[in-house]
């Protein structure tokens, strides 16, 4: 017996529809699981920390944001942890990061909530799933603190020229054979 992927890819795609934005979320962060790390992209083939969760908001609320991890921390995730939340590696002193020197309190890093205590952790060289504790240990060893917050629906709306209109043909071109 072989597998119909064109039915499959047809059922995947109704059942996505029918998710709630929070499930569409984590849906599109776990798909990404093992796709190579990225710098500067966000596909399901490949994209950095802050492009896969930026996807991720794309397919599960409709808005196309694209911006670093500092940025999805001061403009998008400012809220307690709703169901859309990601954590979020802050410095604690002035640090080197990539080959630049950030400040003390600067965000250098995000993860997507795939479930309660589990985030996909999209670094090089590719995404894993990986749980909180291992997240915030690793962390701690580097000298970061773990942030974690939830998406703001009053600060998406705000992106209201950005909305995705296109989002059937991402999700077609994600589904097709």
């Amino acid at each position: 017996m072989k597998l119909n992927w064109s039915k499959l890819s047809s059922l995947e795609k109704l059942q996505f529809y029918k998710m709630s934005t929070e499930d569409r979320y984590k849906y599109m962060l776990l798909i990404q699981k093992g796709s190579p790390y990225g710098w500067g992209k966000e596909s399901p083939e490949t994209a950095d920390c802050s492009g896969a969760v930026c996807l991720a908001i794309m397919a599960g609320i409709g808005k196309g944001i694209r911006t670093t991890a500092n940025g999805l921390y001061h403009e998008i995730f400012t809220e307690a942890p709703n169901g859309i939340d990601v954590a979020f590696y802050q410095t604690k002193k002035p640090q080197k990061h990539g080959n630049r020197t950030v400040p003390d309190g600067h965000i250098v890093h995000v993860a997507g909530f795939v479930d309660k205590g589990v985030v996909l952790n999209m670094t090089p060289p590719k995404a894993k799933i990986q749980s909180i504790e291992s997240f915030t240990n690793y962390g701690d060893r580097y000298g970061f603190k773990v942030i974690i917050r939830g998406a703001s629906m009053s600060q998406l709306r705000k992106h209201d020229g950005i909305l995705m209109s296109g989002i059937d043909q991402v999700i077609d071109d994600l589904f097709k054979e």
